[in-house]
This record gives C-alpha cells, sequence and structure tokens, in this order.
C-alpha cells in the first residue's frame, strides 16, 4: 500500500491587530459632530426676541385671472371693477369689493394686446379692447356680450388710451394712431376721426389731463410725437416731436395730472426715467436712470412708480422746487416679500385717487397682484395715497447710512406738503369732476 503524502505545515493565523500599531497601520477614525455647539446656538437664536416687522398701511391680494402674462390692466372709476387681458386672449373682470373673479371671456383667436374703459364707466360701461388679429372690439359689461368689432388696422394693435372728449386713441404696428369717437353707450363710430401717421412703430399712447385735445405718442425709435385733434386733417401733421428722446423704444408715457400741469413722463428699454415740459421742444426736466429694461410707468403727480423685467417697483419723488426725479426706494421689500420669484412687471394700474394700485406680470399664475391703502378715512388728511404708504414703509426698511441725506430731503419735502394734501385734494377732485363732466363735451368738429 502507498504511504500517504505529508501535507504542508499550515501557517498560523495572523494575530489581531493591536492598539499600538503603528501611525500607517491605524484605522482613520470617523468624525463624530458637536451637537453642544448646535445646541448653544440654537438656544441663543430661541432667546433673542422676534424682530418686528414694519406696520403695512396698505392690504395685499395675488390672484390669478389669466393663464398667460398680462398685457394691459384698467380700474373703474368707483374702484368696483378691475379689467384685465392676457395673451391668453381672454378679457377678465374682478370685483374688488367682493375678491372674485366675476367673469373671463374669450375675445379673439390671437392675443389680446391692450384695454381701456371710459372715464364714466358708470353711465358707459364699454371695455375697448385691442387685439394683435388688427382689430378692437367693444365689450358691454352689462350683457357681457362683444357689441361690435372694428377693422381698425392693417397690422397689430399695441396700444389703447381713453379721452375725456367722448372717445378713445389707438395705436398700431403699421405705424398710425386713430381717434375714436363713441356713437352711443353700445357701440363707436365705424370710421376714425383722426388718422395720424408716424414713420415706425407705435409703441404707447397717452392723453393729456391739462389739455384733452393733446396727446403724445412713443414709438420703437424712441422718438416722442404730439399731436392736436383740434388740427384736422390727420397725416403727419404732430405739433411737436422729440427726435431720440430715448436711445431704444419708448415703452410708457403717462401725463401728470393736474389742471395746470402740461408735463409728462416716459419710460423706455434704455433704462431711463424723464420728465418732459409739453410747453416747449425738447424740454427735459429732469431723468433718472432705473439700471433696467422698464415696462411701464404711472404717477399721482408727485411721485412715479413703475416696474421693469427685475420684478421690482420702483418709487421716485418729483420736488416740487426744482423738478428733480429722486429715487425713493430701488427695490421695496414689502412688496417683493410677496413678488417672491421677482416676475417681469408688464403694466401697473392706479385708481383715480392713487389708493389702489394693481402690478401685472408675465408669468402664467398669479399674475396680478392688488396693493389696497387701509383706512381711506383715516389716510384722508394725512396720507392721500398708496405712494405715501409704501414710500415710507420702504424707507424704514432701507440702509440709513447710505440713504440718510435722501431720507432728509424726503422728510422736509413731506413736512412743507402736509399742509397742501387738503387743498390738493380739493382740486384734484374738482379737476375730476370736470374732466368726467366734459365726456359729455363731444369735437367740436366731429360732425363734419
Amino acid at each position: 500500500q502507498p504511504q500517504p503524502q505529508p501535507q504542508p505545515p499550515q501557517e498560523p493565523p495572523p494575530p489581531p491587530m493591536s492598539m499600538t500599531a503603528t501611525s500607517t497601520e491605524m484605522e482613520i477614525p470617523i468624525p463624530i459632530p458637536d451637537w453642544t455647539y448646535l445646541d448653544s446656538v440654537i438656544a441663543q437664536q430661541q432667546q433673542q426676541p422676534p424682530q418686528q416687522q414694519p406696520k403695512d398701511d396698505y392690504e395685499r391680494m395675488v390672484i390669478s385671472p389669466h393663464a398667460h402674462r398680462i398685457t394691459d390692466l384698467c380700474i373703474s372709476d368707483d374702484e368696483q371693477f378691475l379689467f384685465s387681458t392676457s395673451h391668453d386672449s381672454t378679457l377678465s373682470i374682478y370685483s374688488l369689493p367682493q375678491k372674485c373673479i366675476l367673469r373671463s371671456t374669450k375675445i379673439s383667436h390671437l392675443a389680446l394686446s391692450s384695454l381701456c374703459i371710459p372715464f364714466r364707466f358708470e353711465t358707459m360701461p364699454l371695455c375697448i379692447i385691442g387685439s394683435w388679429d388688427n382689430r378692437l372690439y367693444v365689450y358691454h359689461a352689462h350683457t357681457h356680450k362683444v357689441e361690435q368689432v372694428l377693422a381698425s388696422h392693417s397690422d397689430a394693435v399695441s396700444c389703447l388710451a381713453t379721452s375725456p372728449l367722448g372717445g378713445f386713441h389707438s395705436g398700431s404696428w403699421d405705424n398710425t394712431i386713430k381717434i375714436w369717437r363713441y356713437r352711443d353707450q353700445h357701440a363707436v363710430h365705424t370710421t376714425p376721426l383722426v388718422t395720424y401717421r408716424i414713420d415706425c412703430e407705435v409703441r404707447c399712447v397717452a392723453n393729456c389731463y391739462a389739455q384733452p385735445s393733446i396727446l403724445v405718442s412713443g414709438d420703437e425709435s424712441g422718438d416722442v410725437h404730439m399731436f392736436d385733434c383740434r388740427v384736422n386733417g390727420g397725416g403727419d401733421k404732430s405739433i411737436r416731436v422729440w427726435r431720440k428722446a430715448h436711445s431704444d423704444e419708448v415703452t410708457s408715457i403717462a401725463w401728470l395730472p393736474g389742471n395746470d400741469r402740461f408735463e409728462f413722463v416716459s419710460c423706455s428699454a434704455d433704462y431711463g426715467v424723464k420728465l418732459w415740459d409739453a410747453s416747449s421742444d425738447n424740454k427735459l426736466v429732469s431723468q433718472i436712470s432705473a439700471r433696467e429694461t422698464l415696462n411701464h410707468v404711472a404717477t399721482d403727480g408727485k411721485r412715479i412708480m413703475c416696474g421693469g423685467e427685475s420684478g421690482a417697483l420702483r418709487l421716485f419723488d418729483i420736488h416740487a422746487h426744482n423738478k428733480q426725479i429722486v429715487e425713493t426706494a430701488q427695490h421695496l421689500s414689502s412688496l417683493n416679500s410677496s413678488l417672491a420669484s421677482a416676475d417681469p412687471i408688464s403694466k401697473i394700474a392706479l385708481s383715480r385717487n392713487a389708493r389702489l394700485v394693481a402690478v401685472g406680470t408675465k408669468t402664467h399664475t398669479n399674475n396680478v397682484h392688488i396693493f389696497k391703502l387701509k383706512h381711506c378715512d383715516e389716510h384722508k388728511h394725512k396720507s392721500p395715497s398708496l405712494f405715501s404708504s409704501l414710500s415710507s414703509l420702504s424707507s424704514s426698511s432701507t440702509n440709513s447710512n447710505s440713504n440718510g441725506n435722501n431720507n432728509m430731503k424726503q422728510s422736509n419735502g413731506h413736512n412743507n406738503n402736509n399742509s397742501n394734501h387738503r387743498e390738493q385734494g380739493k382740486s384734484k377732485s374738482s379737476f375730476w369732476n370736470g374732466l368726467t363732466a366734459s365726456a359729455s363735451n363731444l369735437f367740436s368738429f366731429g360732425s363734419k
């Protein structure tokens, strides 16, 4: 029998690693967080009293009347309704007292670009709507129907403005501005009263308050044209032209309200906000840069509110002694809290007494922000407009070191103007009464 082969000797197992091994053989220990330090930080934060937020003198609402960007906004003279148009081709009617959307009506198969309502909406409940299909739609708010469709322009309607003389103005991409007149409470005359033509596309149009027959328009090249409706004939008969008023397209124009104010403010894509004296050629009163592309501007005569692509509302003061424009707040933190996503602002609408502001954005949801002054009766003699509430709230949250000098100037201006608030309120109410009363007096050459 064969002998069994001897097996090789087995190696002994390696000894266990001792804690006294060399540094190259030691395992790296897992770091343990110091929770005691974190607990102390949390305890200190809990012990600190909560920061007192500035008291808001206005109430804020965010609504979604459309599924696309807002193109225009209008507030009725009695502050009962907010009308809005959008690229979703619909007209929305929002009830401000009830805080609900009353009706949303599809007007056209293309986007709606502009909207205007008469000064005396309670007696003439019409909504004039401009569309990209080159037409004007006359919508009756009581019957909730489109009463009339006008083939108004040869290209898209870009802007609309209400006239105190019983009509409205329309601007278009076909380089024309047309003046229309109401026929009755349900329709508009099918033929425009006057047609003006300029060199490029019309971007905005506005009617003067002091002289209702005067209107100005801004175009794509940056020029501003002034027309007088009393000069019949149309064509290119502008009474005044500001060539290259802006280096880019003029996006919005607003006249300063008042019987003796013949000034208007304009904003542009060139970041500029400019105040013009319409009584003289090329008279630039004041200007300031907003450092962003601006889309719309509104004013109550003492302050200017504008908005653009950054999504921040900007407030500017117009000093009474030198007419200089001074920025009150670059970014209103109180408004940015509601406009948290910094949505680009497309339109701003003011009520007649400036106690109600509606802001439209370019988003597809939550695209209308409404700011309403609280306790209007208490603020009647102290702060006649929402501008004062917003500016005072924003100044309390800004840096006192960088804005100390401006705050002193603003406080002095407020102190000097407090004594004039009552007289201004009386003159402003009489101004609006006279303006609405003149709506019954149509153009003197309308029958010709």
